[in-house]
């Protein structure tokens, strides 16, 4: 694509690409320019008439060239969309630009035509995996240019996923979201260590075989810890569940019966001495904070009250006293 090209009124490609839900836009130039035997580079320049990688594509430019709706490249490429137009598509439920994004499962661009390469796509902390087509696809942190595993025979995985979609309807997207990056967190930290890793080592045996060796870069490793992680994000997501922790502190008994019985069958609560759990640091680190706050709520002047239960205190006595750990 010489200079004279790019100085030419802009006018429709010869093969236009469909837009995939949630795409980059510099995945979508790409596909569009790959389907062409094009630049990607040399079509932004054609499109913004500016060098510079910062330059902004503008949609209706963008609509002309690709030969795309202009609804349908706002709706599938939200980098296009002014904050009116997000308001106006409901994307409350769908991934915003600017966080991860990881290739399209690799099934879904064959079998949807959108051609051979894939399509690079925000997504959400809840979308590892492809349902349809049963692939880990992973979030685009776990080595997007490996093969997407099958996970035929991982129901596990599958159920993992389910329940981790489910805690989002129960307790919301921002809770679960902070609990699932500390399950993670943990478990990273448990995995170096080789420890609470029974149900990793059967899934990976699954995968690989009895006597499997893999790269650390292997995306299965993500899979087989995943419903360790999504089990473990159930307990940190639970509002009623966290707050039993930090009223029996030191030893949480209830919690740690829950831990053995649905995360780590073998853990212990290690709080003194040695280095220090990375699940036990996490809540001894929330437990300072409170009674931080508590001292600092002790040195204010206490208003006039009577001496009987508040409604608030008794709701919450009657609320730990009933909740589970999916509270």
């Amino acid at each position: 694509m010489g200079e004279d090209w790019l100085a030419r009124p802009r006018r429709p490609v010869p093969l236009t690409i469909v837009p995939v839900e949630n795409e980059t836009l510099t995945s979508y130039l790409r596909r569009l320019a790959a389907a062409n035997r094009l630049d990607s580079e040399a079509l932004r320049v054609y499109l913004t008439g500016d060098k510079r990688k910062s330059a902004r594509v503008g949609l209706d430019t963008l609509a002309l060239v690709s030969g795309q709706p202009r609804h349908a490249l706002r709706y599938a490429i939200l980098e296009l969309a002014t904050p009116r137009d997000l308001h106006a598509v409901h994307v409350a439920a769908r991934p915003r630009p600017g966080g991860w994004a990881r290739p399209q499962c690799q099934h879904c661009t064959l079998s949807r035509g959108h051609g051979t390469a894939a399509a690079w796509c925000w997504n959400l902390h809840e979308d590892p995996l492809c349902f349809r087509h049963r692939r880990w696809i992973g979030d685009g942190r776990d080595y997007a240019h490996h093969a997407q595993p099958d996970l035929s025979g991982h129901p596990d995985i599958m159920a993992a996923n389910r329940r981790h979609r489910r805690m989002i309807r129960r307790h919301g997207r921002h809770t679960v979201m902070t609990a699932f990056r500390e399950a993670t967190h943990i478990c990273d930290r448990w995995h170096q260590r080789r420890v609470h890793d029974q149900d990793f080592s059967r899934i990976m045996r699954i995968f690989h075989g009895p006597h499997w060796q893999v790269s650390a870069t292997d995306p299965t490793i993500h899979a087989a810890r995943y419903p360790q992680i999504v089990s473990l994000t159930k307990l940190l997501a639970s509002p009623v569940g966290r707050e039993k922790i930090l009223l029996s502190w030191p030893e949480p008994v209830e919690f740690i019966a829950e831990v053995r019985r649905t995360v780590a069958p073998h853990y212990t609560w290690t709080l003194t001495g040695g280095i220090h759990d990375p699940l036990v640091a996490l809540l001894a680190q929330e437990r300072q904070l409170c009674d931080d706050a508590e001292g600092d709520a002790d040195r204010q002047p206490a208003p006039e009250t009577i001496g009987y239960p508040t409604r608030t205190n008794r709701h919450r006595s009657r609320r730990l006293a009933s909740g589970s750990w999916d509270g």
